[in-house]
């Protein structure tokens, strides 16, 4: 892993975007909230109608981890701050 953790930041920022359509469809959305490299796990906020979904958790593994460590498979875990 040759890159800056600025440029994973950017990159996890931009595939986060890339699945915000997909949860606004349902009036849901995501935040990149933060990333640490030491442990090389994403912290991401879930809003709207996510916020107290129950099924909230399977949008996480399930949609947004697995379609982020697909493209950065160095990445170990996507967790969801409150």
């Amino acid at each position: 892993m040759n890159e800056s953790i600025e440029q994973i930041e950017n990159k996890l920022k931009q595939l986060i975007e890339e699945m915000r359509p997909y949860l606004q469809k349902d009036g849901g959305d995501v935040e990149f909230a933060g990333y640490d490299s030491a442990v090389q796990v994403v912290y991401v906020k879930m809003t709207g109608s996510c916020t107290d979904c129950p099924f909230a958790i399977y949008t996480l593994r399930a949609g947004i981890e697995r379609y982020i460590i697909k493209s950065l498979p160095f990445i170990h875990r996507i967790e969801r701050i409150y």
